[in-house]
C-alpha cells in the first residue's frame, strides 16, 4: 500500500484565494454563484461562480501569479 502526506491545503475560488477566505465566506452564508447574462458562455442566462477580474488582477499581482488565468 502506498503512502500519502498531504503537504498543505489552498482553495482559490471566487469567494477568496485562501482556504481560510473561503471557508469564512462560507460560513457568512456567501456561496458565489450568481446569474451570468454573458452570450460568449451561453444563449441564456445560466447560474455559475466566475473570478471578478479586477479581483483576479489584484491578486495576480500582488501573489506574482499569471495575469491571465482561463475562467470559461
Amino acid at each position: 500500500m502506498n503512502q500519502i502526506s498531504v503537504c498543505g491545503t489552498n482553495i482559490i475560488s471566487p469567494l477568496g484565494f485562501t482556504s481560510d477566505e473561503n471557508f469564512s465566506r462560507m460560513l457568512e452564508g456567501n456561496s458565489g454563484v450568481t446569474a451570468i447574462n454573458k452570450p460568449q458562455v451561453d444563449d441564456e442566462i445560466i447560474y455559475a461562480s466566475l473570478f471578478d477580474d479586477e479581483v483576479l488582477s489584484e491578486y495576480s499581482i500582488y501573489r506574482k501569479l499569471p495575469a491571465h488565468l482561463t475562467k470559461y
